[in-house]
């Protein structure tokens, strides 16, 4: 075994029980994050290591057999720079006894709007009927659309719906499955998923309920089926002359009849170690420059700036720099970038920096959350995001933060989301 793999496995181990003591639960952010982590990257080192001949990662080059290694120990020590951030600022306990709670309602009204928006804007615009994957942007200003923008506070909005109360869970979670198979895209399902376990289950403490175990047991079994079910459907959902329920069975037979092993391939459909081996192997060979910085700066003013007013400055968001000399003029496949291939990108061999930095924004968030709503929801909007956002670079990750801030204080201003105060002697979740 790869010693580099046994240091990953005692590590999340390690961190996992640390985490579970200091804070007295399981889903931690220390416990969440190390979960998030593994499937972005380790998980396909991991898979070869249950099945040598098994690959899942297209790359038009053979940087990651090169690289491999020199990855893992990146992201090994990008691992425990994010867990020593989150500990030097996280506390366990707050001792207020004033929590701050707010009314939401407004999100759910608008996420059952903005649902009625998505079917319209997907009908017209053919998002429903493109192949999944087709018509790859090939800079940043192409990539602007402010309608499409719509379709990310949907999810976004209904993440906080579900944070808020979870009872509302059911209906979004139907929504967010038929717009999975309509349009092929998994990330929106996963995001409301796991705000659902967030919300639910973040206070539970390890009591053995096997009807609770069951239970967890079958949800990942169906979440494992139905992510490589989508990635399996939107390859051929653009066949015009196949009816839709004939491709639900024709992908069923796909995993099921030719042998496709569906806990190797959910286990690593996140995995991002290759993007992150091309990266570094075009530093190292010299056709691309590190950005020192340069793209988080960026990450801001996309937030701030609209994409067609920049000029210069956007140059620098990281998927797109990264493009632009991986495959430039491929518009019918992309390869997805990564919060860690941006760190590598940015910092070379250095890429933990970026962990640290993360690491030390989600403890303070942590750290507040229990006095104030606000950053509870802020929390679970971050926590649930990011194992879709730990695959895309950073202008994808503080655009979810930044919806969340910006219409919150706005639907403050306007009295749309009123605050009231709640004496408590635990948590007021």
């Amino acid at each position: 075994m790869n010693i580099l793999l046994i240091l990953f496995i005692i590590s999340f181990f390690f961190q996992s029980f640390y985490s579970k003591k200091k804070y007295g639960y399981v889903l931690n952010p220390i416990f969440i994050f190390n979960v998030i982590f593994f499937f972005h990257n380790w998980s396909l080192a991991f898979t070869q290591l249950l099945n040598e001949s098994f690959i899942n990662i297209v790359i038009p080059n053979n940087s990651y057999s090169i690289y491999k290694n020199e990855i893992l120990i990146i992201n090994l020590t990008c691992l425990w720079s994010f867990f020593f951030g989150i500990i030097l600022i996280n506390k366990k306990k707050n001792n207020k006894d004033i929590v701050i709670l707010y009314n939401f309602d407004i999100y759910n009204k608008l996420y059952y709007l903005l649902f009625f928006y998505s079917l319209v804007y997907g009908y017209y615009s053919g998002l429903f009927t493109k192949v999944y994957g087709f018509g790859q942007y090939q800079n940043p200003i192409s990539s602007f659309s402010p309608m499409g923008i719509f379709m990310v506070f949907r999810y976004i909005f209904g993440s906080i719906c579900i944070l808020v109360n979870n009872k509302r869970t059911k209906y979004i979670i139907v929504i967010e499955l038929i717009f999975s198979l309509l349009t092929g895209g998994r990330k929106n399902l996963v995001t409301v998923l796991i705000a659902f376990m967030i919300s639910k289950y973040e206070f539970i403490k390890f009591n053995i309920d096997f009807r609770k175990i069951i239970a967890v047991v079958l949800s990942v079994i169906f979440v494992a089926y139905f992510v490589v079910f989508i990635s399996d459907y939107r390859s051929f959902k653009h066949e015009y002359g196949t009816a839709f329920f004939e491709k639900l069975v024709l992908t069923n037979n796909i995993i099921m009849n030719e042998g496709r092993d569906v806990v190797l391939s959910f286990l690593s459909s996140a995995d991002s170690e290759g993007v992150q081996a091309w990266t570094l192997s075009l530093l190292n060979e010299g056709l691309l420059d590190k950005t020192n910085g340069l793209s988080y700066l960026q990450a801001v003013v996309n937030t701030v700036v609209l994409r067609p007013f920049q000029g210069d400055l956007i140059n620098y968001q990281a998927a797109f720099y990264f493009k632009r000399v991986a495959y430039p003029g491929i518009k019918n496949h992309g390869w997805d970038y990564s919060f860690s291939a941006e760190a590598i990108l940015n910092w070379g061999y250095f890429a933990f920096l970026s962990y640290l930095l993360l690491g030390l924004i989600i403890g303070w968030i942590y750290k507040k959350r229990e006095k104030n709503q606000y950053y509870y929801i802020m929390y679970g909007v971050v926590m649930s995001t990011l194992f879709i956002n730990l695959r895309t670079d950073s202008t994808s990750l503080l655009r979810v933060l930044s919806i969340y801030v910006i219409t919150f204080f706005l639907f403050r201003i306007f009295n749309l989301i009123k605050k009231h105060m709640l004496i408590r002697n635990e948590y007021y979740k």
